[in-house]
């Protein structure tokens, strides 16, 4: 082993980012601290400087230099910010826990009084969401005002005690009449789902201080969503909603334009991907008095009613086809909108879907027989789609609720391209592009025919073509075998895939060797475990070829 270079750990230390306006940061560095000499030094310059902000984001933490950082922090009862994003960079998740028990309880026996609290990036799921609870329990919650917990892992069980924390800041606050005035919650990434996103909900209402919501890709659906807007309208002040990426249903139309209505500051709403077909965004028009409104790759309906209100109008990625952009552009021209109208670039090209007689109908998309009609409002008209599915409503029940019929839905070439579109946008979470794969693959079994095998190797083929790096491949791999049951999953996350389709389409994978070596390593290892839960699979065929594209013997 090298010898311990004290110097050059002092020359890095000295370079930390104490500045005279309060602020200790080692932000961005991607120091691992595990060696004592480099844990102490840290400790020390923690109790020696006198600040109110610490970040130590982007750095790596194990449960010794989280108890160091803590005995250091128990010292400071003057922070307001914390700063802790991206902190566990190739911990597991058992020491996880242990470094936000020592960081959060020296918090506590401080006094300090937190403003902003940042725990972004860092999958520490439920089990480190229950280590915050002693926090928020604490006055040291109570001053609270910004919490950033996006891309935590959470999921449902998580979101939940997120939710029951902040209810028991708010009601301890309120007995020792301090007011717990929380602004800003951003809680993205995090599959939430429903049941999460209902709990949340109950806390936002309870809260009612908030101006600033952000849960995009949380895999809500309607159900959820019309909790959250109902919770929504409880704080009146809020000015930016950030639901990107979840899914909208038509029940929650008539909750988004009661929510609208009553809150009259609202500044920013950001729906893109939310499947706003033309029952919720006629709602949302009708209640709409936003600044700078975002639908892009929404299926609309906009009526102009409040557009005096609007400084920007942005309908991109919608499908109007050269007809429908040149209607829209007169439209907004006779109306004195021309110049808030966002770019249509995306629109140009129409739907095809190979019927001269859908084509003609297409031709007939806006022709009102009145003119009133046509001042009045833009209409989007939906995709003649062969299917009922749109791709984002293919995911989502890919996600949960696999069946052979949403495989049929993809043989149809503009469905299947907005697919892949979808997963492509989504390639950084690769929890999402698993799942996805993984419920496509699960609807094989053994009486579907070549065609339906080739189908879907074709979107493995497209998978393993936007997973190039090969850290990006080890991670996808890793997604992978939580969901087919070759490692053991947390609780609320366990698969609930049939595993004989996936098993015969990962030996497809593998002869056509589609992945780098690395993905067939991470298989192998797992497989080789023989988990019981795959006891009864026939995974001698697969792991043979795996063997045979391993980069190890």
């Amino acid at each position: 082993m090298a010898e311990l270079d004290i110097d050059r750990i002092n020359e890095q230390i000295k370079k930390l980012d104490v500045v005279d306006s309060g602020t200790f940061s080692i932000a961005g560095k991607g120091l691992f601290y595990d060696d004592d000499d480099k844990i102490d030094n840290l400790a020390r310059s923690l109790k020696d400087a006198s600040f109110e902000k610490l970040n130590l984001s982007g750095n790596s933490i194990g449960i010794k230099a989280a108890a160091a950082i803590g005995d250091a922090l128990k010292l400071n009862s003057s922070i307001k910010e914390l700063h802790l994003s991206d902190l566990f960079t190739r911990r597991t998740l058992d020491e996880i826990p242990y470094c936000l028990k020592h960081i959060f309880d020296a918090i506590v026996e401080s006094g300090a009084k937190i403003e902003i609290l940042d725990l972004s990036d860092s999958a520490f799921g439920k089990i480190g969401a229950d280590e915050l609870v002693n926090f928020f329990s604490s006055p040291s919650a109570w001053s609270l005002h910004t919490l950033l917990l996006h891309n935590n892992g959470l999921g449902i069980g998580g979101g939940q005690v997120i939710a029951n924390a902040l209810k028991t800041a708010h009601h301890n606050s309120k007995m020792a009449n301090v007011k717990f005035n929380l602004k800003t919650v951003v809680i993205g990434r995090n599959r939430l789902e429903n049941a999460g996103a209902t709990a949340l909900a109950d806390a936002f209402k309870t809260i009612g201080t908030l101006e600033e919501i952000v849960m995009p890709q949380n895999g809500i659906t309607g159900p959820g969503i019309i909790e959250l807007l109902k919770a929504f309208s409880k704080n009146p002040s809020l000015k930016k909603i950030d639901l990107s990426d979840n899914t909208f249903s038509k029940d929650a139309a008539f909750s988004l334009k009661d929510m609208l209505k009553q809150l009259k500051q609202l500044e920013f709403v950001n729906f893109d991907d939310c499947l706003l077909r033309n029952h919720c965004a006629e709602h949302l028009a009708q209640g709409l008095a936003l600044a700078s409104p975002n639908f892009a790759g929404s299926q609309i309906l906009l009526s102009l009613k409040s557009k005096a209100s609007l400084s920007k109008i942005n309908m991109n990625n919608n499908q109007f086809g050269k007809k429908g952009v040149e209607v829209i552009k007169s439209i907004a021209s006779d109306l004195g909108l021309a110049d808030f109208l966002g770019s249509l670039s995306d629109d140009d090209g129409s739907y095809q879907s190979g019927s001269a007689e859908e084509e003609e109908e297409e031709e007939e998309v806006v022709e009102p027989e009145e003119d009133e009609m046509l001042e009045e409002e833009f209409v989007v008209v939906e995709s003649n789609s062969l299917n009922n599915y749109s791709p984002a409503e293919l995911i989502e029940m890919l996600q949960t609720e696999p069946k052979l019929e949403h495989l049929f839905a993809l043989q149809d070439e503009h469905t299947r391209e907005e697919f892949l579109k979808i997963l492509t946008l989504n390639k950084d979470d690769m929890d999402f592009c698993a799942k996805t794969i993984i419920g496509l693959s699960s609807v094989l079994t053994p009486d579907c025919s070549e065609e339906d095998k080739t189908l879907c190797l074709s979107i493995w083929q497209w998978i393993s073509e936007i997973f190039i790096d090969q850290e990006e491949v080890e991670l996808f791999v890793n997604s992978l075998v939580l969901h087919i049951h070759l490692i053991r999953a947390l609780p609320g996350m366990e698969s609930k895939f049939q595993l004989y389709g996936i098993y015969d389409m990962l030996f497809y994978v593998a002869k056509e060797k589609l992945f780098s070596p690395i993905f067939y390593d991470v298989l192998k290892f797992f497989i080789k475990r023989k988990c019981p839960k795959v006891e009864d699979i026939d995974s001698k065929k697969l792991l043979d070829v795996v063997e045979s594209l391993s980069s190890r013997t």
